[in-house]
């Protein structure tokens, strides 16, 4: 009945046996073109991270080229987006100043202290305005001087995997898979110029791992379904096919999927000395309790069945329009 229930169920690792000290910890390309994204403070953290992590760390030759051809643009991007933001809150100052300034003209209105805490608001505002600032100013100087670029280098040359061999039988086998939506990268099969990418990525860690006999920490920014076990919003492990398919491929190994901020987390946790975990260092599981099978039980197996959001939101319209029609 155990080995039943968790073929069916297929549970998560135990968070009791995060294999951090054995394992490959790879990146994908959002989590790269992300250090352009986040503040100068996570960045600094990232970079200290991976000096950490140096020995543990191996990048696919497809990240790295899918961050080459996107990097100036999310540059550009970033560069836009803080100076609308910069925008946004001298509006917002201005509206502040003018609406609030008429109403500290009746004193009896307003508590005593309302001056000063619209004073701290903007302070605050001004605080952030003036980091945006700084992250517009070091985005800037990025183009012509490339020294993010050249920190990344210096931490990851070195890491980079030789090209997989992706041959037409191959391609093949990539075909069959994202067509009937098992493997990473369905989500994006449409796109003729980054369909492979994610299976690549997904194909060439599992065959590293296997060499090596390790464990898998995958560092993504990518929050779709094709990656993503998902509760609605929540993101709670590696989509269950992925996860047979390592244990298929990897035994007695594990896989796990990092979001870019649990990574720094767990990283600077592990630096502290600190090398118990729990679902919540790995996941955000706040709300939900985990089910562990220890022993057989007598309790009926549960086919757990996870199908793509899509089709489940079709499924039920489809149900809904059948009721209404008086079929069900």
């Amino acid at each position: 009945m155990k080995k039943a229930l968790e073929k069916s169920v297929l549970l998560r690792e135990s968070p009791e046996a995060f294999d951090y000290s054995n394992a490959i910890i790879s990146f994908d390309a959002c989590v790269l073109l992300d250090v352009y994204r986040i503040g100068i403070p996570q960045r600094e953290r990232f970079f200290e991270a991976i000096k950490r992590d140096s020995e543990k760390i191996k990048i696919v030759e497809q990240a790295i080229l899918e961050f080459g051809n996107r990097r100036d643009v999310v540059i550009a991007q970033q560069i836009r987006l803080c100076n609308k933001i910069k925008g946004v809150i001298d509006k917002s100052n201005k509206e502040m100043d003018t609406s609030i300034r008429d109403n500290f003209n009746k004193k009896r209105e307003l508590p005593h202290d309302s001056e000063n805490d619209y004073k701290n608001v903007v302070a605050a505002l001004e605080t952030m305005k003036s980091n945006i600032s700084s992250q517009m100013e070091e985005l800037a100087k990025e183009y012509k001087n490339a020294d993010i670029l050249s920190k990344l280098n210096n931490f990851l040359q070195d890491k980079v995997l030789d090209s997989y061999v992706f041959d037409g039988e191959e391609q093949k086998k990539a075909e069959e898979k994202l067509k009937n939506k098992a493997a990473p990268g369905y989500k994006d099969y449409e796109e003729d110029d980054k369909k492979f990418g994610d299976y690549i990525i997904w194909k060439q860690l599992l065959k590293e791992c296997k060499a090596e006999q390790k464990s898998l920490i995958f560092v993504t920014q990518d929050t779709k379904e094709d990656y993503w076990e998902l509760l609605g919003d929540l993101r709670t492990g590696p989509r269950k096919y992925l996860r047979q398919e390592f244990r298929d491929e990897v035994p007695g190994k594990s896989l796990y999927f990092l979001e870019l901020e649990k990574y720094l987390q767990l990283s600077e946790k592990i630096a502290r000395g600190d090398a118990s975990f729990t679902f919540d260092d790995l996941y955000n599981w706040d709300n939900f309790k985990i089910l562990k099978v220890e022993e057989e039980s007598s309790a009926p197996a549960v086919k757990a069945k996870n199908p793509p959001q899509s089709e489940t939101k079709a499924s039920a319209k489809s149900e809904l329009k059948a009721e209404k029609e008086g079929a069900v």
